[in-house]
Formats: C-alpha cells, sequence, structure tokens
C-alpha cells in the first residue's frame, strides 16, 4: 500500500517547521528517521495531510554537554549517539540501549528525538531515557517548554505533546563518576518485549540516589517509584534488591500476541532484580 496524498513540507529553519504546526496542527507530522512513522503511513494506519521533513534544518545533529545535561539535537541519528564519545561518557546506558534497538539499517536513520517522540510503551531506549531523569524541550509558536519524561508518555503511541508542538531537543542528567547503571532486556525475533534500566548512586555503602524505569510491560514506559523509595537509605543487599523488584511490577500489565500480561508482571520483576544487581557491582560495591 501507500500513503493516501499529503502535502510536503521541506522547511530550513526552526522557525518555519513551527509555523506549519501552527497553521496545520493535528494534520500534520514531523517526518525525521521516518522509521516508526513511514510504514504506518504506507499502511493507513496513520495519515498526515502535511508531513514537515526537518532533515534540511542546520545545527539539528548535535550532542552536546551542557552542565550536568547531556542534550540531544532533533537529528541525532541512534547510530551517531552509538558512536559518541560523550555519550559513551556521560551516557553509557544510553549506550547499552542503542544497541538493542532495532538493526544497524534502522539505527542509521532512526533519530532519538524521533524514537522518544513515537512512544513505543516496548522501546529499550523509553527505559533507558527515563532512568536517566530525561525530559524532552517542546517548541511552538508560543514559546518552548520542558516537559519530564515521567510525565511525557502519555499510553500506547502516545504524548504530552500539543498538536503545534514538536522536540527539539531530548535532555539527560549525565552520568556521576562512580555512579551505578544496569540495563536488562527480553526480546522476541527482534521485538522488544520488557525492559528494566536503572541509575543508582552509592554513598557509603548506602544507596543514596536511585532511578528504576520499565518499559514493554505498561501501556507506557514507566518509573518504579514505590521501588525506588524502598531502597532509597538502604544497603544494597540482596534482600532489599528483591523486595524493590517486587514493588516495580504493576497489576495493569499488558496482554497481547508478543507475550502475556503474568509473563510481563513476572520478567519485568526479573529484569529489575537484574538490573539492581548490575547497577550495584557498577557502583564499586560487592553484594553481601
Amino acid at each position: 500500500m501507500k500513503p493516501r496524498a499529503f502535502t510536503y513540507h521541506r522547511p530550513r529553519s526552526y522557525g518555519e517547521v513551527t509555523e506549519v504546526l501552527r497553521t496545520h496542527g493535528a494534520d500534520a507530522r514531523i517526518l525525521a528517521g521516518g522509521q516508526g512513522l513511514l510504514p504506518l503511513l504506507n499502511m493507513r494506519s496513520a495519515h498526515a495531510d502535511h508531513l514537515i521533513d526537518i532533515n534540511w534544518l542546520t545545527d539539528a545533529e548535535r550532542v552536546r554537554v551542557s552542565g550536568d545535561l547531556l542534550a540531544f539535537g532533533p537529528l541525532v541519528r541512534l547510530r551517531a549517539v552509538e558512536r559518541s564519545p560523550e555519550v559513551q561518557e556521560h551516557a553509557p546506558l544510553i549506550d547499552e540501549a542503542v544497541r538493542i534497538t532495532g538493526n544497524p539499517t534502522v539505527r542509521n536513520r532512526a533519530t532519538l528525538c524521533g524514537n522518544v517522540a513515537y512512544a513505543n510503551p516496548a522501546s529499550q531506549l523509553s527505559a533507558a531515557l527515563l532512568a536517566m531523569d530525561g525530559e524532552v524541550r517542546a517548541l511552538s509558536h508560543a514559546g518552548d517548554r520542558s516537559l519530564p519524561l515521567r510525565s511525557f508518555f502519555a499510553g500506547p503511541f502516545a504524548h504530552a505533546l500539543a498538536p503545534d508542538e514538536w522536540v527539539v531537543e531530548l535532555r539527560v542528567r549525565r552520568r556521576v563518576p562512580g555512579a551505578g547503571f544496569g540495563l536488562a532486556n527480553v526480546a522476541r525475533q527482534g521485538t522488544p518485549i520488557v525492559t528494566a534500566a536503572v541509575t543508582m548512586e552509592v554513598t557509603d555503602d548506602i544507596i543514596s540516589r536511585l532511578a528504576i524505569a520499565v518499559s514493554g510491560a505498561a501501556r507506557a514506559a514507566y518509573r518504579a517509584g514505590h521501588a525506588e523509595r524502598a531502597l532509597i537509605g538502604e544497603q544494597p543487599t540482596p534482600a532489599a534488591i528483591r523486595a524493590a523488584a517486587a514493588l516495580a511490577v504493576i497489576d495493569d500489565a499488558v496482554s497481547d500476541v508478543n507475550a502475556s500480561a503474568g509473563y510481563r508482571r513476572h520478567i519485568a520483576e526479573v529484569l529489575v532484580r537484574r538490573s539492581l544487581q548490575t547497577a550495584v557491582e557498577r557502583a564499586g560495591r560487592t553484594r553481601q
């Protein structure tokens, strides 16, 4: 199949993109890498009366360090993330997540901001970015605003952007030297089922900061707040980790052709436990 007819826009500036969105709103879609959007348009599972191709923008492929944040422009490809020394130094968790996302052909075209805006509830990158306190900077004719990823993912392929907004930057908290991190994933024939991601800081054998994120188990990627609160201020013992992992599981897990809700609940607990154990080891602490 082929997509239904649309008007093609090729803006050369951020302002031009914003103006098209201001004029056409919900009838317009942003085209960056197109790895998620184009198949949907071809199958007519989605439509766009106006397609805004941002691949002609300048200065949109930058990865930059800004204070304690690492920022990505709207055209930073996953392959560029995979090769970035800044990512390897300041965000190794993202590096691990990118390497299990898609295949080399997909990563050559797909963008990090596009992956977030696509809001696939099973995205491995969503879990990693949530665990790194990620946020998006959204732009519209009214100005820009920051949206924490914790409140950005609204459901399957749904997000908190207004119809006239688009993602111009993704920011994550840089890894503190000595901080631990962990990622564990289960996939089936290349399709991600559940992913767990953890970032952790340990001070004097006590967990002082912790983020646990899960994707694929629910209608949207989420932070496991109950599990985080159970471990912060505690020693990272095996018993404490097992108890916290059990708290990371949600009751309303999803069921589909890839896995049942019961399996997703079970594997989410296992993967959170593994990610926590890896984070503890990388934080330079030995489990007791």
